[in-house]
C-alpha cells in the first residue's frame, strides 16, 4: 500500500520524524506515549512502535542517570571549591570572635560538617568524679555491704 503524503513534499516536511517524537517523548510530553501521540498528532501505535524498536524508556533513563551525574560532579567541584574556605571562616570566628554567640554558632558549625553532633550546655550531662576507693576495702566488703555500695553508685550517678 503506497503512503499518501509521500507522494506530497509539503506533508512529508510536516511530519514528525521519529527524532522529534523521541524529543517530545523524554520533554514535553513527560514520558508518556499517548501524550506524545497527541502532541504530534501521530497515530499512538505509531508511537508505541518507534519506543519499543528505539528502547525510549531505556534511552531516557540513561539520560537521566548521565545528566544527574554531571551535576553532581558539578555541585561537589563547586561546594568543594567553596568549602576549604567557609571552613577557614567558620575556624577564624570561632576562635577569634568577641560576640560568644558568634563564636559558640561557628564552633557548631565546624563540629556538624566533621560529623560531630553538638549539643547545647542543657544538654550535657555532667558525671561526678567516682569516688576513688581502695580495693582492700571492696575485698573486705561482706556481700550485703557490696549491694548496698553498689545501689548508692548507681544511684549517685
Amino acid at each position: 500500500m503506497r503512503d499518501m503524503d509521500s507522494a506530497d513534499p509539503i506533508n512529508l516536511a510536516r511530519r514528525p520524524t521519529r527524532d522529534e517524537a523521541y524529543a517530545s517523548y523524554a520533554g514535553d510530553a513527560c514520558r508518556s506515549l499517548k501524550t506524545t501521540a497527541a502532541l504530534l498528532k501521530v497515530p499512538l501505535g505509531t508511537i508505541n512502535r518507534w519506543a519499543v524498536e528505539e528502547h525510549w524508556a531505556a534511552t531516557v533513563k540513561a539520560e537521566d542517570e548521565a545528566r544527574t551525574l554531571l551535576m553532581r560532579a558539578d555541585t561537589d567541584a563547586k561546594l568543594i571549591k567553596n568549602l576549604a574556605r567557609r571552613i577557614a571562616r567558620m575556624e577564624e570566628l570561632s576562635e577569634q570572635s568577641v560576640n560568644l554567640a558568634v563564636a559558640e554558632s561557628a564552633t557548631r558549625y565546624l563540629l556538624g560538617i566533621s560529623g560531630m553532633v553538638p549539643m547545647t550546655r542543657s544538654q550535657v550531662q555532667v558525671q561526678p568524679a567516682p569516688v576513688m576507693r581502695d580495693p582492700k576495702d571492696l575485698a573486705t566488703m561482706t556481700d550485703e555491704e557490696l549491694d548496698a555500695q553498689l545501689r548508692r553508685d548507681l544511684t549517685a550517678g
